[in-house]
């Protein structure tokens, strides 16, 4: 049960820090088609997130912006699935040569789909009754699962008859 009670630093962390990386990402990846510049940042993201959960367990920021809380998801989903639909020598991974030659994005992508699965599941576990209390679409990463994956229905999470996003969401607003 979340308490009332987060750490200043792990809001500022995800207000001053988080946010504003993700909506560089999103500006540099899908606006701007620079994806080299954009990879870095997006697994420097990665790697702070894959370290522990407390930027996502031991905030509030969902109870005081859950608008920026959900689009933060959406933005960092569509940001990576900008990033993997480009080619290794786009994004500068390209191996050719040697005892690693292509294994670097398959590797990458059970990192994410690892990571997705987790977070899915922590958003499901202490974000859902929120969102739904309030009436908003539940916060997901959606950059290698579909709706219905990790743990959710999909009727939970999309009606029907709603067809699937396909575009790019617009950076994050604060």
């Amino acid at each position: 049960m979340l308490t009332a009670f987060a750490p200043p630093h792990l809001q500022e962390l995800f207000l001053d820090h988080l946010i504003p990386t993700v909506q560089q990402l999103a500006l540099s990846a899908l606006n701007a088609g620079e994806w080299r510049k954009a990879l870095a940042p997006a697994l420097g993201v990665l790697q702070f997130v894959l370290l522990e959960d407390c930027w996502l367990t031991d905030q509030l920021v969902h109870l005081s912006q859950p608008v920026l809380f959900r689009t933060f998801f959406c933005t960092l989903s569509e940001v990576w699935k900008a990033l993997l639909a480009q080619s290794d020598e786009d994004l500068g991974i390209e191996e050719p040569d040697g005892l690693f030659a292509g294994t670097y994005r398959s590797r990458l992508i059970a990192v994410l789909e690892e990571w997705e699965e987790e977070t899915n599941l922590i958003l499901t576990q202490r974000f859902d009754s929120f969102f739904r209390r309030i009436g908003q679409d539940v916060p997901r990463l959606r950059i290698l699962s579909l709706p219905g994956s990790s743990g959710e229905s999909s009727s939970e999470d999309e009606a029907p008859d709603k067809e699937p996003e396909t575009q790019p969401r617009t950076p994050l607003k604060t």
